[in-house]
């Protein structure tokens, strides 16, 4: 596995020498004093993250992030402010920052918060985010990504089953294959906006087992520019705080902002590691 290359855009030496000193021994570190020569280097060797100051001389940090995400060639890029202008911060977030990393940072702050942006654009690749299938639970809306997405249908009959938590009590038959019934509303602790028969079932792949998951609302699949597909932010995990490390990243889409959640996450890998042998415990009661 290759190296991550990472690009510190900074005025000050002392800066650039304390991110070079607290990254350079886990990624390739590339430096620029300014915005021009950033944006240079950015063209001839994209780099795999961004640390971006705000105020320098010239082209300031604001006018580098509008370039970046307004190429094609770039716009993909994780980019994270590193500034001691706090105020900024939301402005930042709504131009196409990733994140906003207040000065002074400590080095373990910064290989965290640089760690995190670097899985998160793996895991949104790996997962075929670009391709979402729109849902809405109680009046929260999300989006799946569609690569894990198997098919959707209308709310079938269930039938109760035992030894699951209370969000998987449930289970169905269908073409002679038992799937468990996943409730995003019981596990989320929210509640159903649409009438039992009005519920859709999204047929979700897990590892080892096919799950049936209930949502009040389902979309036409979407596709979302990777430039769009940006880390979620303190106000977005904010919107749900039981989505937790499901919630992988929040897409501009042509309905608004969406939160792409991972399902298979919302379940305790305790629940995960042993669903295949739910499913077959489930369908040797029938």
């Amino acid at each position: 596995m290759s190296v991550a290359r990472v690009l510190l855009v900074d005025d000050s030496d002392a800066v650039l020498a304390y991110g070079q000193a607290a990254l350079g021994g886990i990624y390739s570190i590339t430096t620029a004093k300014n915005g021009v020569e950033a944006l240079e280097k950015m063209r001839s060797r994209p780099p795999d993250i961004v640390l971006l100051d705000l105020s320098m001389p010239g082209m300031n940090g604001d006018e580098v992030l509008d370039h970046i995400r307004a190429d094609a060639a770039l716009s993909h890029i994780p980019v994270l402010i590193v500034s001691s202008e706090v105020s900024r911060a939301e402005a930042c977030l709504q131009r196409g920052a990733d994140a906003f990393l207040a000065k002074p940072l400590r080095a373990d702050e910064l290989k965290t918060a640089v760690a995190h942006a670097l899985e998160h654009r793996e895991r949104v690749q790996r997962v075929g985010a670009l391709r979402l299938l729109p849902v809405r639970v109680d009046a929260l809306e999300m989006a799946f990504p569609l690569a894990l997405v198997r098919s959707v249908v209308l709310m079938a009959a269930t039938r109760k089953v035992s030894g699951a938590p209370f969000y998987l009590a449930e289970a169905i038959d269908v073409r002679g294959e038992t799937l468990l019934v996943f409730d995003l509303a019981k596990r989320l602790a929210l509640s159903h906006t649409a009438p039992l028969w009005d519920r859709c079932l999204v047929f979700v792949g897990f590892d080892e087992a096919t799950v049936a998951v209930v949502v009040d609302r389902v979309r036409d699949p979407q596709e979302v520019a990777l430039g769009d597909v940006v880390t979620p932010d303190a106000h977005a995990v904010a919107t749900c705080p039981t989505l937790g490390p499901a919630l992988i990243a929040v897409a501009a889409t042509t309905t608004g902002p969406v939160l792409v959640v991972d399902p298979r996450t919302l379940l305790p890998e305790r629940i995960r590691s042993r669903i295949g042998r739910l499913v077959a415990q489930v369908g040797a009661e029938t």
